[in-house]
């Protein structure tokens, strides 16, 4: 209870022992330090909204009748059953708490002769204004997050990308939580379908590598290309933090030939502690065009792969322990490939190479 507030309570008991005694008197003896107003209409009980599994105290006072000191007494009939937890709510009007401390006071039962029939002590702890103070994590949902992915890149051909053409993509997010929090920001492109079929089965787009931007508080992307996602595992994230984005781009391929338009589908999605967002999605198109012609000469349009600048279709890892690694990577062209390696990304102090050129792995 807080110190110098109005006066109210709960009163339960049970009777001692069957046939103990025959109530007919509750007396509650306050604090010495309580305010207890005289007036006895001041003082007033009720039986409801008691705690569960309790009945109502038999025949309780609605008023009380006889203020003694600091003393306040209430009539009542004889409680019987000693497997009974009776009770009852009295307020006291113009009645006050007292200072803060550990404070104890006693109830105590009578007979129509003012014979005591049983007493109880209790004890109240009375606190300052705050001096205990809850806080609470309300856990978070997919609305307090927002995750969104564009498209920047414009379609030139009538609403079709060209194979072997990159597009640059941007995720915005954010947060409306009033706490810090971690979140997974990812993005995913698909297979393509051919317009005519109903089932992904294109290799439409691959991951421009080293297009990938860093999210919120520099986080690296970590790049799948087996499963075609890209992932930034963000551990600290701001409370009411909006807003952000991050880039990467996609480049179409030439694996279909075919003159069909060829759907492709990049989304994004973000995962927290409790659940994750709604996947967004956006749609683009492809169609492969080998030949233009000008006039009576057919320009070809080459596929170019520099030398210097490789293609990594995917890498794949597959057992990492404590004295080797497992590495597989697929590159166009096939390459020579140098693995640098160290105790932290700051510190690549350790290579390994191999001419792999053979198996084009």
């Amino acid at each position: 209870m807080k110190a110098n507030s109005n006066l109210s309570g709960t009163v339960c008991a049970k009777a001692s022992s069957a046939g103990s005694g025959t109530e007919n008197k509750i007396l509650i003896h306050f604090p010495s330090d309580f305010t207890i107003d005289s007036d006895t209409s001041n003082w007033t009980t009720n039986t409801s909204d008691l705690p569960e599994g309790t009945s109502a105290w038999p025949g309780i006072g609605s008023t009380a009748t006889l203020i003694n000191n600091k003393t306040v007494i209430f009539s009542s009939s004889d409680i019987t059953n000693n497997s009974t937890l009776y009770c009852f709510n009295f307020t006291g009007n113009s009645s006050t708490t007292g200072s803060t401390g550990n404070k104890n006071g006693s109830i105590e039962t009578k007979s129509a002769g003012n014979s005591t029939i049983d007493v109880s002590n209790y004890g109240l702890n009375i606190l300052s204004n705050d001096q205990i103070t809850i806080t609470g994590k309300i856990a978070a949902t997919a609305s307090d997050f927002t995750n969104t992915v564009y498209q920047l890149t414009s379609a030139p051909n009538d609403g079709n990308f060209n194979h072997d053409q990159e597009i640059e993509y941007q995720i915005n997010y954010g947060t409306t939580l009033p706490y810090t929090t971690s979140i997974t920001l990812q993005a995913s492109w698909s297979e393509g379908t051919i317009i005519e079929n109903s089932t992904p089965s294109v290799d439409a787009l691959r991951y421009v590598t080293g297009s990938a931007g860093k999210a919120y508080n520099a986080t690296l992307p970590i790049i799948n290309t087996v499963n075609r996602t890209i992932t930034w595992d963000i551990t600290s994230f701001p409370a009411n933090t909006s807003n952000q984005t991050v880039n990467f781009k996609l480049k179409t391929t030439n694996d279909y030939t075919g003159q069909s338009r060829v759907r492709f589908t990049t989304s994004s999605k973000l995962f927290f502690a409790d659940g994750e967002t709604t996947k967004k999605d956006i749609n683009g198109y492809y169609k492969y065009e080998e030949e233009k012609s000008t006039g009576s000469t057919t320009i070809v349009s080459p596929t170019i792969v520099p030398i210097n600048k490789p293609e990594f279709k995917y890498i794949e890892i597959n057992e990492i322990n404590n004295s080797s690694a497992s590495i597989i990577t697929q590159t166009i062209p096939a390459t020579t490939k140098i693995i640098k390696y160290g105790k932290s990304i700051s510190n690549l102090d350790k290579s390994a190479s191999g001419n792999l050129s053979m198996l084009n792995k």
